[in-house]
């Protein structure tokens, strides 16, 4: 079972690691980071009744997507928010129907989700938001993207339903 510092963590819905730590993230908007000392898990960030959909890391910056929170950067050493990240809301909206983040090659940070992709380029905070378009015979097959992964030569492959596209 994993616990914290106030005793078993429920619900983790996603899990992230690099050399400085392990971060969980649950169902119910929190996120812990492992205390190597005490073995135990300790919170982070809270953002009470977010789901925590998926982390990234990046250098020494920890990327946390939630549904209600969207996309949120943090401070690897002290945890705290850097910025705070809305662009992919819909108009008077206040859930983000995201699924999936990742971290290219390029340090480019893509978003997957309901209602297509998205590429943050961190360094300058601009976006670029790819949907569906139906007169698009190379395009996406669907603005629904639930998945994103790199291979080995760079090629990024995005899981809808009901393909997997290149």
């Amino acid at each position: 079972m994993v616990e914290s510092e106030q005793g078993a963590i429920r619900n983790v819905t996603f899990l992230c690691t690099n050399a400085t730590g392990v971060y969980i993230g649950t169902n119910t908007g929190d996120a812990y980071i492992l205390d190597n000392k005490r073995m135990k898990f300790k919170p982070i960030f809270s953002k009470v009744g977010c789901d925590i959909v998926d982390m990234a890391l990046l250098d020494s910056v920890l990327y946390v997507l939630s549904e209600c929170g969207g996309l949120l950067a943090l401070n690897v050493t002290g945890h705290k928010e850097i910025k705070q990240y809305d662009f992919f809301y819909p108009e008077g909206d206040t859930r983000v129907s995201a699924r999936s983040l990742f971290v290219d090659k390029f340090k480019h940070v893509w978003i997957t989700g309901q209602r297509g992709i998205y590429s943050l380029d961190p360094f300058t905070d601009k976006y670029t938001h790819y949907q569906y378009d139906k007169t698009d015979t190379y395009g996406m097959p669907s603005s629904s993207m639930w998945k994103i992964s790199e291979d080995y030569q760079g090629n990024l492959w995005f899981g809808t339903n009901p393909v997997l596209n290149k």
